[in-house]
């Protein structure tokens, strides 16, 4: 997988663009829907740092804790899932 532009994105009229001001995605529909797209879409690089943060966290203090077992499983999944490798 290539890598995604770099966060932090913004949102730029009706795009997301990239720190270094690449367009990251177009939005379209009404102005409450593009407004509300764009807040998550722009999130996703945090989102997906801090998902990385708490699953070294919980594999670093809880191995095998079933507790914590399917959460973990689900994180990991997403985060291959949004790194192109599911």
């Amino acid at each position: 997988m290539n890598k995604p532009t770099l966060g932090p994105w913004y949102q730029h009229q009706e795009t997301i663009q990239g720190a270094d001001g690449t367009c990251v995605a177009g939005l379209y529909g009404g102005s409450e829907k593009i407004n509300a797209n764009a807040t998550l879409i722009a999130a996703c690089p945090d989102m997906l740092a801090s998902l990385r943060e708490i699953v070294t966290a919980c594999e670093a203090v809880t191995i095998g804790t079933d507790a914590v077992a399917e959460p973990l499983a689900i994180a990991l999944s997403a985060i291959a899932k949004a790194e192109g490798k599911q």
